[in-house]
């Protein structure tokens, strides 16, 4: 499935595989979770692909990706279970404790330290009778990645937050072990030993502002310059939002054509499908049937004679509000609604 981007917030163009905005356009800066992406260390992303977002260009939306809700959901409870299982090497207190309150999209949030260049925002702190410590809160389904401690591109979030808020020779992270049951009802995820690991990071400031130096180099050469670096034709990451850039920066003559293909297409499959609709019924009557079995006598699967497919009937089960019992409890239900916006493609004639 093709990746969804947000819409970008500057002009912009696109020259021998690189971006350029128009000048005087506002531009972000660099964040812990863009430092992997600049350095090539992240497996998600590239130094093409965080110029885009820092241009204003680019970035894919997340809203909504199991991961990124469940990590949303599940940083409290994590907090709360290593506060209590490591009450030993200090107190374990969420951002909202420390820092400025943070409303709104996680993009305008204020960082919790000031920079020209450099911006973050902290998951929580770890305080001991000898300071403070910060601490990082991340979930994951590839242990892999894990085997040998905290990743790399964590450990340069870890040391930036460390550079400009604790300075100290190390930092914790805390990995919440989750599963594809996890994504599906995060309500299912139990903290204990199994699910919770603890890391202690050690910090090398020292090199760490070597290291932020490069970067910092990086980002007056590109970002401040108003463009980033050529798009890498080997990485498909890079491939798909290039071409999507280039899709979108294009003359509206040109999409005018594609109105045009998008209708004839449809026409082709509207008589595609109109010669084999009596197989398309065919194929629907065979599903009600074989549905209505196995309902009746309780069958999870049915296996062909001929060859190895089968048929399958699962349950599936999810957790939803009450929003009657809610008002009854006299919960005010609305105050936690979201309004989410989409656009709604359609073709006319």
């Amino acid at each position: 499935m093709a990746k969804v981007y947000n819409p970008p917030t500057n002009r912009f163009a696109v020259e021998d595989g690189r971006v350029v905005i128009d000048q005087g356009s506002e531009v972000h800066k660099v964040s812990g979770t863009s430092l992997g992406g600049i350095l090539g260390v992240s497996p998600w992303s590239s130094p093409f692909q965080v110029a885009c977002a820092l241009l204003g260009v680019c970035r894919e939306n997340l809203d909504g990706k199991p991961a990124v809700e469940v990590g949303k959901a599940l940083e409290g409870p994590i907090i709360e279970y290593v506060d209590s299982k490591y009450s030993s090497i200090g107190g374990f207190y969420p951002a909202e404790e420390i820092f400025e309150k943070r409303e709104g999209d996680h993009d305008s949030w204020v960082s919790d330290f000031e920079d020209d260049t450099f911006a973050g925002h902290v998951d929580g702190i770890v305080m001991r009778d000898d300071g403070d410590y910060i601490l990082e809160v991340k979930t994951s389904n590839n242990m892999d990645a894990w085997a040998n401690g905290c990743p790399e591109y964590y450990q340069l979030q870890v040391s930036l937050y460390n550079h400009f808020v604790t300075q100290k020779d190390k930092a914790y992270v805390v990995l919440g072990k989750v599963n594809e049951n996890t994504y599906k009802d995060w309500h299912s995820w139990i903290p204990n030993e199994n699910t919770v690991a603890l890391f202690d990071v050690p910090m090398d400031d020292d090199a760490f502002t070597v290291t932020l130096g490069e970067v910092s180099d990086w980002y007056k050469a590109y970002i401040l310059n108003g463009e980033s670096p050529a798009y890498d034709p080997t990485n498909p990451g890079d491939v798909e939002m290039y071409d999507h850039l280039v899709n979108i920066s294009k003359d509206i003559s040109e999409m005018t054509e594609d109105v045009s293909r998008y209708r004839d297409l449809i026409y082709e499959i509207d008589a595609y499908e109109a010669q084999k609709k009596d197989r398309y019924d065919a194929r629907e009557a065979l599903k009600t049937r074989l549905k209505d079995y196995m309902e009746a006598n309780e069958l999870a699967s049915i296996c062909s004679l001929e060859d190895d497919c089968r048929v399958s009937l699962t349950k599936q089960t999810r957790k939803v509000l009450d929003e009657e019992a809610m008002r009854a409890d006299g919960i005010d239900v609305d105050k936690y609604r979201k309004v989410k916006t989409t656009n709604v493609f359609r073709f006319k004639e």
